[in-house]
């Protein structure tokens, strides 16, 4: 193609068409500029479609992650863990209103009392969206949003819950302390040591009225903060589905 248009430049240089060449000349480069432009466009256009694409996957990840972090919020540390510790709390409270409660259950809401409770959401997919930069989420409002979340709201959180769950180590060894010493039982031939569970005369103890207190403070403010986040969540999640569904 190149050899061709050599060979019409030089027939009308060697026929001395001077004015003829120039108008050639110029619509040559015309050509070659138009061509140039297809290609920035077409190249643009791959660019942007990349670009789209890889919004798509992360904003996938995202949406896989806080799926996964709103059923384990909401089935093990508030469905689960936090709900057995608020049980326990109301379980000894109607013992001290002097209500019939089965004792048998004393050994497992006492152990509930001082169970301590972890912070835990996965933010992997966000700090992967950082290294290359915030601003591949073309969407200004959800971008906002997400930063907003990971950057302010699970920090946030987190610091409020771990201050909550401060003190469960003492907790642990008030609980001990109220508890009677180890013995020795001999089950199905082999020797055991256990601790036997303390009695219902235990709820007139300072010390266990104290252990309670703590157990009912931690436990309702582990679910207030928890509870908070997850109305920070749920909206945020939706969004990513939107965008999602849109694109």
């Amino acid at each position: 193609m190149i050899k061709f248009f050599r060979n019409i430049r030089q027939n009308l240089l060697s026929e001395g068409k001077t004015g003829k060449y120039l108008k050639y000349a110029i619509g040559e480069i015309v050509l070659v500029v138009i061509g140039i432009l297809i290609a920035l466009q077409i190249n643009n256009w791959n660019e942007a479609r990349k670009a789209k694409e890889f919004e798509l996957k992360i904003l996938k990840e995202l949406q896989t992650s806080l799926s996964n972090d709103f059923n384990y919020i909401s089935n093990h540390s508030l469905g689960y863990r936090n709900n057995e510790t608020i049980k326990a709390v109301a379980y000894f409270e109607t013992l001290i209103k002097g209500e019939d409660r089965s004792v048998d259950s004393l050994r497992h809401y006492f152990n509930w009392l001082t169970y301590g409770l972890t912070f835990q959401l996965n933010s992997g997919p966000y700090e992967s969206l950082k290294s290359i930069g915030v601003d591949k989420i073309s969407n200004d409002s959800l971008r906002n949003q997400i930063v907003h979340f990971y950057d302010f709201l699970v920090p946030r959180n987190r610091d409020l819950i771990n201050w909550g769950q401060e003190g469960t180590k003492e907790d642990g060894e008030l609980k001990n302390s109220l508890m009677g010493s180890y013995q020795a039982k001999v089950i199905e031939g082999e020797v055991r040591i256990y601790r036997p569970a303390p009695d219902k005369s235990i709820i007139n103890d300072p010390r266990f009225l104290e252990l309670l207190d703590h157990a009912k403070f931690r436990s309702s403010w582990t679910a207030n903060q928890f509870n908070n986040l997850l109305n920070s969540l749920i909206p945020l999640k939706e969004h990513i589905e939107i965008e999602l569904i849109n694109n």
